[in-house]
């Protein structure tokens, strides 16, 4: 009798802190929703005070929502020092979001004093959840050597990895590295490959990039109308080498016949008019 009275109890008392987990969980998820809602309606002390309560119980969403506010000033004025603090705190449980953040507070100097050593070591353990974005940031930091030996091969395994997850950028980066054969094996083909991946969504480094391919006749049969053709679309975009590709396009345009311009032009206006 007294075995099935202490079988009965330790089983109440399972029971009982089951049901107080599950209640904490839920209460936990009712102050995250609240805070996002009083977010959301511009009440900022009330999102800052829910938020807090949460951060200092050691949540990692609630104290890296509570560090952007603190960026941000809204509901008080702006604090870094203490954005940084409650980053931290959150990065160190792993949260990504706050990997991001840091990663870029150390590149910019946001509260702390630039430091690009520290800015990839954010970067990089937030690149290990797979986020694209941030794998291709990897990917520039190992080419351009900010924060850590320059690898070129490694800068082309990042990009890689966000190239297949169809990160047009990452894309447009990987194609150059075939095209010049730094990092991976000269290989125009798979130059060609990523370039108009990247091309066709609007990167105008992939297009100018292509173009030099098309041109020259790189893995491929030349392709004058069609090198033009992607050398004014590149020349119309975004590119910090946009006054070479203005270049590009006049010199190829000297030399192709009138037919190959026409051609070209009336295909960048269906192009554009299909975008």
């Amino acid at each position: 009798m007294t075995s099935v009275t202490n079988l009965m109890r330790n089983a109440l008392i399972q029971a009982l802190l089951i049901a107080c987990i599950a209640l904490g969980t839920t209460k936990s998820k009712a102050v995250e929703q609240s805070a996002e809602n009083l977010y959301r309606a511009k009440d900022y002390q009330g999102a800052y005070q829910a938020w807090l309560s949460r951060a200092n119980l050691g949540d990692p969403a609630a104290q890296e929502a509570l560090a952007k506010m603190l960026i941000n000033g809204e509901g008080r004025q702006p604090d870094y020092a203490a954005a940084i603090t409650w980053l931290r705190k959150s990065a160190s449980q792993g949260y990504h979001p706050a990997e991001v953040d840091l990663g870029m507070a150390y590149k910019i100097g946001m509260g702390v004093k630039i430091n690009p050593a520290e800015s990839f070591k954010w970067y990089y353990r937030a690149a290990q959840s797979g986020d694209r974005n941030i794998q291709n940031i990897i990917g520039r930091m190992y080419e351009g050597g900010q924060g850590v030996s320059q690898n070129f091969k490694k800068a082309a395994e990042w990009y890689g990895k966000s190239a297949l997850q169809n990160d047009f950028v990452a894309q447009s980066h990987l194609g150059r590295l075939y095209l010049s054969g730094q990092g991976v094996t000269q290989d125009f083909v798979k130059a060609y490959h990523f370039l108009t991946k990247a091309a066709s969504r609007g990167d105008a480094d992939a297009q100018a990039n292509l173009a030099v391919i098309l041109a020259n006749g790189l893995g491929l049969a030349a392709n004058r109308s069609e090198a033009l053709k992607w050398l004014i679309l590149a020349s119309k975009g975004y590119s910090a080498s946009h006054e070479q590709i203005v270049k590009m396009r006049i010199d190829l345009e000297k030399i192709s016949t009138q037919e190959d311009i026409n051609f070209a032009q009336n295909s960048v206006a269906n192009w554009i008019r299909e975008k």
